[in-house]
């Protein structure tokens, strides 16, 4: 068989073309555009290059049939403008393409598959929610929002009606009293995450695929009835072939699918709200959604929720009333955990069996440990209500599910110490200077009235002689009437001290937050400040402080020589910061090459419709190609302004 080498010749070149073109096309841009569309259109442009520019010659009169009327050099130069051209073309459509479907809109060949299936669950799903928002009535309440008096009641219909992701949610969002209103977080924490247990064949359908074994090989037993059956996973108890008894801690297996569908949903409503509703955007509902979506996505990584259970189980060592399952880390993944089973009974139910003593005593140690948590480890467990307790066989407290947990930085930590002291003693002077320090104030706050305010509800805390929820309450709603962020952290520690009020009047009914925390907080600020701890401390910003003190001998000596010289002078910079400075620069340079671009093209156009100049052909004039020339420079400028502009607008996320 004969092989035309012409041909392949011909479709190398051709690529090899289109690449060189593309790579221009990008430099001319001076944006990184996706590598296929640049080459698909280069590619296009190169093969209609020969047709279109014989038609511009012969419409020109430089080729008349079969003959050229100019010469070689008139050829080549004229040929280069139209190559040039080309080249402005294909920048063109890519800046188009750009605009309306920016690189990496669309993921590889190779994820195209998961993201066709990922795109059809995403649109069913968004038909089913459409409806349930409608037949929930929330679709009538959202332009008014939380203001609206049906708006909470239709917003927990939907919740409940949506399913798995959208109640574990709500679940969430009714503990971020910090951004929600108190009405719409009371409305959110009814809803239950009990649900119908899934089929146990699927139970041990994850399990062997996570283990990559026959369930039966690692257990002796194994007990089909769920202790206890939530949204996203269930937990059902078992022994394994060592004869130990755990339990196993199963994710349903829709649920990762289910969160990551209904996560780019909620993603998406959270910022078209934002666009469209005033309510949203004082809440800041795609950064809340955004946090929520992401702690939901963490907590369905039962790895990670093994090392949380591991470090809580090591920090709460000290205190052997308090027991931690011990994790069996072999036979965990990120969709099963397994730990030994803790032998007991709910708090509530258990607690009228313990001698008065013995009952103070638990309380004071499970306040002193969670107070220890937030102020001095800065890690402490995040959902410390009384479902997570058991009261244990030897009447020690077992404390479960670990999967929310709350981490906070040191210097939030000294922090919150403080503002907690101040509020047991009942010294709001200190109570809102820590929580100025701790968190970000807006500049228009108005420090005295923040100040008064919260001497208030301290007093109605000392009156009541409770500090619970209804301190947080209160406290939320001051920190939202003055548009002060609470971190998500710090208000799950508001969170963890509000909740441990209610285990702490279950197990010792006489004890409170308050009352204990009294007792309790000199040891935890002396935990602080002992000696070795602050020496720890005080040795890095030592040798912060010595290194800034090496230098001022040299920089006093530089200023007091400009002051003997009557040289010394005070500059300010409006624009000190670099990317302020990088930013007015660009904008001034778009700004000089879009000036630029629209005197070049009003020239080019005055030159086109002007005749005489001498000519090459009857048909074409040295105007006019001075004109081309011109246009072409013109659309090169105004194309980099427009994709400057567009990438400007990206960035700052508009």
């Amino acid at each position: 068989m004969d092989i035309d080498y012409t041909l392949i010749y011909g479709v190398i070149a051709s690529v090899v073309s289109a690449v060189i073109i593309a790579a221009v096309t990008r430099r001319l841009l001076g944006a990184r555009v996706g590598w296929p569309r640049a080459i698909i259109v280069s590619g296009v442009a190169l093969f209609a290059f020969g047709p279109v520019g014989l038609w511009v010659a012969r419409q020109t009169g430089l080729v008349r049939g079969e003959t050229i009327t100019v010469g070689t050099a008139e050829v080549l130069g004229l040929f280069l403008l139209g190559f040039c051209w080309a080249l402005v073309a294909c920048t063109a459509v890519l800046v188009i393409l750009e605009a309306l479907v920016p690189t990496g809109t669309f993921s590889s060949p190779l994820q195209w598959p998961r993201a066709i299936r990922d795109a059809a669950r995403r649109g069913a799903r968004y038909a089913h929610l459409s409806w349930i928002v409608a037949s929930s009535g929330l679709s009538g309440v959202l332009r008014q929002g939380p203001r609206s008096e049906r708006f909470d009641e239709a917003l927990v219909r939907m919740f409940e009606r949506a399913g798995v992701s959208f109640v574990k949610l709500g679940q969430l969002l009714s503990t971020r009293q910090d951004v929600v209103p108190p009405s719409t977080a009371r409305a959110l924490s009814r809803l239950q995450s009990e649900a119908e247990p899934a089929p146990t064949a699927d139970i041990l359908g994850v399990l062997a695929q996570d283990w990559g074994k026959d369930p039966d090989t690692v257990l002796a037993r194994f007990d089909a009835q769920p202790l206890g059956a939530a949204s996203i996973a269930q937990v059902h108890g078992a022994q394994l072939q060592s004869g130990l008894e755990v339990v196993l801690k199963v994710q349903r297996p829709v649920a990762q699918a289910s969160v990551r569908v209904d996560g780019d949903i909620i993603m998406r409503f959270a910022r078209t709200s934002e666009r469209r509703f005033g309510w949203a955007r004082e809440l800041g509902l795609a950064a809340l959604a955004g946090g929520l979506v992401k702690v939901m996505k963490e907590e369905l990584d039962y790895v990670v929720e093994a090392g949380y259970t591991r470090t809580a189980a090591r920090l709460l060592a000290p205190s052997p009333d308090l027991v931690v399952p011990q994790v069996y880390p072999e036979l965990s993944s990120r969709r099963v955990l397994v730990m030994s089973r803790l032998s007991g009974v709910p708090v509530e139910r258990g607690a009228e069996r313990l001698s008065p003593e013995r009952r103070t005593e638990l309380a004071r140690t499970l306040l002193q440990a969670t107070l220890s948590g937030v102020l001095v480890d800065g890690f402490f467990h995040a959902d410390l209500h009384p479902g997570n307790l058991l009261l244990l066989d030897d009447d020690r407290l077992g404390l479960l599910d670990f999967g929310a947990v709350g981490v906070i930085d040191q210097e939030t930590r000294t922090l919150l110490a403080a503002l907690l002291a101040a509020i047991v003693d009942d010294d709001n002077v200190a109570a809102a200077t820590a929580l100025g320090m701790a968190f970000d104030l807006p500049a228009d706050v108005d420090r005295r009235v923040l100040r008064r305010e919260l001497g208030r509800i301290m007093t109605l805390v000392h009156t009541s002689g409770e500090v619970g929820a209804t301190l947080f309450t209160e406290l939320f709603g001051l920190l939202r009437a003055h548009h002060i962020a609470v971190p998500g952290d710090v208000a799950g520690a508001f969170r963890t001290l509000a909740s441990v009020e209610e285990t702490l009047k279950v197990l010792d009914p006489e004890t409170s937050l308050l009352k204990g925390a009294r007792a309790v907080m000199p040891a935890l600020i002396k935990r602080l400040t002992e000696p070795e701890q602050l020496g720890r401390k005080l040795g890095a910003e030592s040798l912060v402080a010595l290194s800034v003190a090496r230098r001022l001998p040299e920089r006093g000596e530089v200023i007091s020589n400009a002051l003997a010289r009557g040289e010394f002078s005070l500059r300010t910079h409006p624009l000190a910061d670099l990317g302020e400075r990088r930013w007015l620069r660009s904008v001034l340079d778009d700004a000089v090459s879009g000036f630029f671009a629209a005197v070049l093209a009003v020239i080019a156009v005055i030159l086109a419709m002007t005749p005489g100049g001498g000519s090459l052909t009857p048909e074409l004039g040295l105007n006019q190609i001075a004109a081309a020339v011109l246009g072409l420079v013109a659309v090169v400028l105004a194309l980099r302004v427009l994709v400057r502009v567009f990438a400007r607008r990206s960035s700052n996320g508009d």
